[in-house]
């Protein structure tokens, strides 16, 4: 099952589609389901940049939310940034 991730997490996205309205949230939270690195401020972080940021329609929530969880995933995790 492993080698199917990207479908698994294009099916959770499609579902996710009737709870949560924006593409960012929806390709954020679906991410992180299927890779198991929930993080919810994250996802709260994610609403604004619905709709291409901020409903602007410049770039789309999808690709944000996919970066989004990239960063979040492959970040130097534990770093103090004080």
């Amino acid at each position: 099952m492993q080698g199917d991730l990207p479908g698994r997490a294009t099916r959770l996205a499609r579902v996710l589609g009737d709870e949560f309205h924006g593409y960012a949230q929806i390709t954020l939270k679906a991410l992180q389901e299927v890779f198991g690195l929930t993080d919810v401020e994250s996802f709260k972080a994610a609403s604004p940049l619905s709709g291409g940021i901020a409903r602007s329609g410049q770039t789309c929530g999808s690709l944000l939310g996919a970066l989004l969880f990239i960063s979040s995933a492959w970040s130097s995790a534990g770093e103090d940034l004080s």
